[in-house]
């Protein structure tokens, strides 16, 4: 029994790791000296505006800057204090659009190696889904006082509006940390 625990326990981990509903993905500026990011602080004090009353809220807001705050807190970045320059300066932007999912079901009945004396039929399915996107860019201040995009990492997951808080703000964890994976880049 315990070989069987052994053998089962970790495929159904991976398993319920590949039922993730968040894809993720970065880019980076190779020139960018990654170990040398300490600090950080959010470029703006007030939250983007985005248009869409779901995202322009400070309960969205917040879950995002704490999901930011949490994941650089265990990757060893520190919250610059008010009145230091941060090494790292993080803004971030929400979106939400539609997204069409068409599935194509192939049926067929009858008989005989061929299927010959029965029937065929096609079915379309089609579904109107929301997607949501979450873009966090990680600017390098500059000497001129314009900063550099130095990190971009995008997510999206499909919105359900029957998540309660704290699963609005798993998902979001979940978006950032996948994100994050690439930061600090792998070295050349």
């Amino acid at each position: 029994m315990k070989i069987a625990l052994h053998l089962i326990l970790p495929a159904l981990l991976l398993l319920l790791g590949a039922c993730s509903s968040v894809t993720a993905d970065a880019d980076w500026d190779t020139n960018v000296d990654f170990t040398k990011l300490k600090t950080w602080s959010f470029l703006h004090k007030a939250p983007p505006t985005t248009g869409n009353p779901d995202l322009d809220n400070h309960l969205f807001h917040e879950r995002v800057r704490k999901a930011v705050r949490e994941s650089f807190a265990e990757k060893g970045l520190v919250e610059a204090k008010d009145g230091q320059k941060p090494d790292l300066l993080v803004t971030y932007t929400a979106n939400v659009r539609q997204k069409v999912d068409v599935d194509y079901v192939s049926n067929y009945y009858g008989y005989g190696s061929y299927h010959w004396g029965g029937w065929a039929s096609i079915d379309k399915q089609v579904r109107v889904n929301d997607v949501g996107n979450l873009l966090l860019d990680l600017l390098v201040p500059q000497d001129d006082g314009r900063p550099k995009l130095a990190w971009r990492g995008s997510a999206e997951a499909y919105v359900q509006k029957d998540r309660t808080p704290e699963q609005k703000y798993e998902l979001i964890l979940e978006a950032v940390n996948k994100m994050l994976t690439w930061f600090p880049p792998p070295h050349r």
